[in-house]
């Protein structure tokens, strides 16, 4: 198995989502933006969870390559909650 820090993942960060009705509301980047939960499992290559910026919520879905990847992440999001998502793309996981 190979090591590989989230960052390098394609289309890591994913980017927040939301309701921002005329664009009011300032978008976070991934420095910014605080996990706050892990979803729950909808799709199985699909990892979602959510941010919280200027006490606003945000979503965020990923994608993953395939399922173990998927879970791998599901793991590592769920275990740093309360963390930038910047900073979950310092840790490493295995492919």
């Amino acid at each position: 198995m190979k090591r590989l820090r989230v960052r390098d993942l394609p289309n890591w960060p994913p980017e927040p989502g939301g309701p921002n009705p005329g664009g009011r509301y300032k978008i976070p980047n991934s420095e910014q933006a605080l996990m706050t939960a892990l979803s729950p499992r909808q799709r199985p290559q699909w990892v979602t969870f959510t941010s919280s910026f200027d006490d606003l919520q945000h979503t965020h879905d990923f994608e993953a390559s395939n399922e173990e990847l998927a879970e791998q992440l599901r793991r590592l999001i769920a275990n740093n909650v309360g963390k930038s998502v910047f900073a979950i793309g310092d840790l490493e996981i295995e492919i």
